[in-house]
Order: C-alpha cells, then sequence, then structure tokens
C-alpha cells in the first residue's frame, strides 16, 4: 500500500523531462499554469482522475477561484473528460495502462513459476540437484587427469638492479661544481639525468675527479658550449671528449687551484672572464 493508501499498485509514474517541456501545450504556459499543470498531475495520478469542479481544483493547484480560471485557459488543454465525467490526463492514462500490462505480465511469470516449484518432486530432480550443496560430487569428467603429470615450472628469480660504482658521488661532484660556479643548486632529473651519470661514469672509467674536472670546464672555461647545450649533464654528456684543457686531457691546476674546486670550501668563489684564466674563443665577425 502507498503511503497515503489511495493506489497501492502504483505510487509513481514516469516523468519525461524531454517530452514534457517538448509539449506544445506546455511550452505555451506561464510559470504559474505549468505549477497548476504538475500539481493536477500528481492528484490525477493518485487518485485516477480530478474532479470537473473549478472550485475544488482551485483549492488544490493552491490559487484563489480567479487566479485559477485564468490559468485553467491553457491547463485545461491538457485534460478531458472520461465517461464517468471526471477529467483524466490522455498521456498519463497511456502511462497507467502501461504500468497495469507490465504488473500482470510480471504476476503471470510468477504464478507459473510457484506452478513449477510445488510440481517438482525430488525424483524428478538430478543427481546434483538432490545432495546439498556443500556435499556435491566432482565427476572424474569434468577435470579430467593429465597424461602426464604437469609439474610446475621453476619460477624466474626477480633481479635486483646492480648499483652502479660511484654513481651517488659523480652526482655530488657535478652538483658541487655546478654550485660553486653558478651560485645556484642544479635541479636533478632523476630519470634523464640518471642516464647522463651512468653514460659519464663509463666515460670516466668511473673517475670522480675527472668528472669534476670536465664539469668545471663546462661551466667556466666554455661559454660558447653552454649557450649551445646549457648548464646540464646533457652537455656535459655530449661534449664529453671535447672539454680537455689544451690536449692535456685534465683541467689545468691553476684554474681548479682558482674556482676553489674540491678544497671543502663552503663558499662558491666565482670569477669573472677578465681573470685570464678562461681562454675564449674569438668568433670572426
Amino acid at each position: 500500500m502507498s503511503r497515503n493508501g489511495r493506489n497501492p499498485k502504483s505510487p509513481a509514474f514516469q516523468f519525461y523531462p524531454g517530452d514534457f517541456l517538448a509539449d506544445p501545450k506546455v511550452q505555451a504556459m506561464t510559470a504559474e499554469e505549468v505549477g497548476v499543470y504538475v500539481i493536477l498531475l500528481c492528484q490525477g495520478w493518485i487518485d485516477g482522475s480530478i474532479p470537473n469542479d473549478h472550485v475544488q481544483l482551485a483549492r488544490r493547484a493552491r490559487l484563489t477561484p480567479a487566479r485559477f480560471a485564468r490559468a485553467w485557459v491553457t491547463v485545461g488543454l491538457c485534460w478531458t473528460e472520461s465517461e464517468s465525467g471526471r477529467l483524466v490526463n490522455p498521456r498519463q492514462e497511456r502511462e497507467r495502462a502501461f504500468q497495469a500490462a507490465n504488473r500482470a505480465k510480471m504476476a503471470e511469470l510468477s504464478k507459473k513459476g510457484v506452478e513449477a516449484r510445488q510440481n517438482d518432486t525430488p525424483g524428478d530432480r538430478t543427481v546434483a540437484e538432490n545432495v546439498p550443496r556443500g556435499d556435491l560430487p566432482i565427476p572424474d569428467t569434468q577435470y579430467p587427469k593429465p597424461d602426464k603429470e604437469v609439474v610446475d615450472a621453476p619460477r624466474r628469480p626477480v633481479s635486483k638492479p646492480v648499483p652502479v660504482p660511484n654513481y651517488r658521488e659523480a652526482i655530488d661532484a657535478w652538483c658541487e661544481v655546478f654550485l660553486q660556479v653558478t651560485g645556484q643548486p642544479y635541479g636533478f632529473n632523476g630519470g634523464v639525468d640518471g642516464k647522463h651519470v651512468k653514460a659519464i661514469l663509463a666515460k670516466a672509467k668511473g673517475d670522480v675527479g675527472l668528472i669534476r674536472e670536465r664539469s668545471t670546464i663546462l661551466l667556466r672555461a666554455a661559454p660558447e658550449w653552454i649557450d649551445a647545450g646549457g648548464k646540464d649533464l646533457g652537455t656535459l654528456n655530449s661534449q664529453w671528449n671535447k672539454l680537455v684543457s689544451q690536449g692535456s686531457g685534465h683541467a689545468t691546476g691553476s684554474l681548479l687551484a682558482a674556482l676553489n674546486i674540491g678544497n671543502g670550501s663552503p663558499q662558491p668563489k666565482i670569477i669573472p672572464e677578465s681573470s685570464g684564466l678562461f681562454p675564449v674563443k674569438k668568433v670572426a665577425q
């Protein structure tokens, strides 16, 4: 039974907003008239119809008789008089008939299900249906045995990454030189820069001191490469073989001493280009 006790079989009806708003009759209504229409639709669904009496309808629509009479000029086009003399909405009646047919169909299916269970006897059931679910036998044909015994293949051991020697030391060397030369910390990109560090260590054969020297050359004595490639580990990697001072393979001692690299000084010492320590390649104008 519904909450109000008047329509126990169908307490709700389908409302299609698109169809409602597209209805030309609704489009011609004012906001007040739409409100009256919706209230009467709800009342018509609950009671099966609405009274053909403007005084009662005005009371249900919460309007004075005069205001309701003006609204009914448009709202009344959505209602027709039934054989009983009361008013019904055609679209709502189609929905009511659809729900009634659907309920009858479901009731018939439910009835057939009950009859099937009542007419069923244990002798008509299969063995599996007569045995409690927890005691069902498993036929051999359901899980055939393999011709040969299946042996689980050994699991492949999970290989752990092998640490690269001096990897952390090489990063620290580059970051220290970068800070001392530029006065700013280096923004290390773990994925990209990590690959460059491994490649640089391979080229330097693990010599962190050599990495420190060539980092110094790149950042202070090779401004034309800095402009072209940037102050990063990618440039150090790509220009590794070119970062040699006067063909010796190492930065000059005077350069390293002037830059304060490796002496443990906490303060960066930035040397100007005019010091004469950094040979600048002249470009033809």
